[in-house]
């Protein structure tokens, strides 16, 4: 095996203002409050001796983020870590106060109420945040650059014609659905339901598919019995009197 090429780093040292985020009670902050959510687990160190052998190395390991809060990556936890720090702030309190279970109790809605929290991305941050707000009873916006709300479109517009045979261009967003939010129907898995206003453009003839037998109009004083668990007669009526803005639970 060829040897392992190094140069050593004759750089000056330079002061690093934000080093002090690295110490180790800064550290031991932030793990007892990502400990503090009951949906923490440790995430596993996979050991890959192929490659500690091929780089000459006694041991080699991956720390596994892929099972991080069931998310897949590990940017959930400086966005969540971020906010508690906000609301500390905000408090007049140390984050080491606030666990998972005093942010998301009457308490602090009283005293702090409820905060937006913004960004700007396209991957995995962006689901963090949107995570963890939700988790933390706030608010997000994540603001996507133009190309992946395109990719975004076309898959709607997609998925409209495979089930209804009707070719369509997608608008806006009308609403925003988060299954959590829903305590009538217990799911088993929380997921988000987003619905967006189309405008017909061709209508092909229906066929009958794996997800829909039939496609039809209603009007909502005579609606077919419909599956609540993703559709409520209620969300219909919200939709059809929205005026402004994307509905949300």
């Amino acid at each position: 095996m060829e040897k392992i090429k190094w140069i050593a780093n004759e750089m000056p040292k330079t002061e690093d203002k934000y080093l002090p985020l690295m110490s180790k009670e800064k550290i031991e902050k932030a793990l007892a409050f990502h400990k503090s959510f009951p949906q923490y687990s440790e995430t596993p160190l996979a050991e890959l001796n192929h490659m500690a052998a091929y780089l000459g190395l006694n041991d080699f390991f991956v720390k596994d983020e892929s099972y991080r809060f069931g998310l897949n990556a590990f940017k959930v936890l400086g966005g969540s870590f971020a906010m508690a720090n906000y609301i500390a702030e905000k408090l007049k309190k140390d984050v080491s106060e606030l666990t998972y279970d005093e942010l998301t109790s009457d308490q602090l809605r009283s005293a702090f109420g409820q905060a937006t929290f913004f960004t700007a991305t396209d991957g995995n941050h962006g689901r963090g945040v949107a995570w963890a707000a939700n988790k933390l009873g706030q608010k997000s916006v994540v603001l996507m650059p133009k190309g992946s709300t395109q990719t975004r479109k076309e898959n709607i517009e997609k998925e409209v014609l495979e089930e209804t045979g009707l070719v369509v261009t997608a608008k806006e967003l009308l609403a925003v659905y988060d299954t959590d939010k829903r305590k009538d129907i217990p799911q088993l898995f929380q997921y988000y339901k987003m619905i967006f206003s189309c405008d017909i453009l061709e209508n092909h003839p229906f066929e009958k598919n794996i997800e829909t037998s039939n496609c039809a109009y209603f009007s909502l004083d005579n609606l077919p019995s419909l599956s609540i668990k993703r559709t409520t007669k209620e969300q219909l009526m919200a939709l059809m009197n929205q005026t402004t803005g994307a509905l949300s639970d």
